[in-house]
């Protein structure tokens, strides 16, 4: 059997201080991490590698955010997304009713926390 691919995890949260953080551990555990500061920077949804969890910070529907979930999506509606924020907003809460595969998460979060979330999702998509 041919070993599985390393994960890919899709981040966008425009806190650097977390986004860098998480990319950094997420790296040192051997995920493939594409990481953007804002959804207003990214490429269209179809021009985006392929990844197996979307990682996003609930402020961004101020900013497009829940625009690009519904994009998202529709365009691979079986990748989880974990949604981490301070504030979570009832457009999230709503989106997230109506969508299979969204976890909310508040921040402050440390690595050791969000660990097991990422995991489980993952292997929720993997099939493990």
């Amino acid at each position: 059997m041919a070993p599985l691919a390393p994960v890919a995890i899709l981040v966008v949260d425009e806190d650097r201080d977390f986004r860098d953080a998480l990319a950094d551990n997420l790296r040192e555990d051997g995920f493939v991490v594409y990481a953007y500061e804002r959804v207003s920077g990214l490429p269209p949804v179809s021009e985006l590698p392929p990844v197996d969890l979307l990682v996003t910070d609930a402020i961004e529907p101020r900013d497009g955010g829940i625009a690009f979930a519904e994009a998202w999506h529709r365009a691979r509606p079986h990748v989880p997304v974990l949604v981490v924020t301070t504030d979570p907003a009832r457009a999230w809460d709503a989106w997230a009713d109506r969508r299979g595969g969204v976890e909310i998460r508040r921040k402050p979060i440390d690595y050791g926390r969000i660990r097991s979330t990422l995991h489980a999702l993952c292997s929720r998509v993997r099939g493990d």
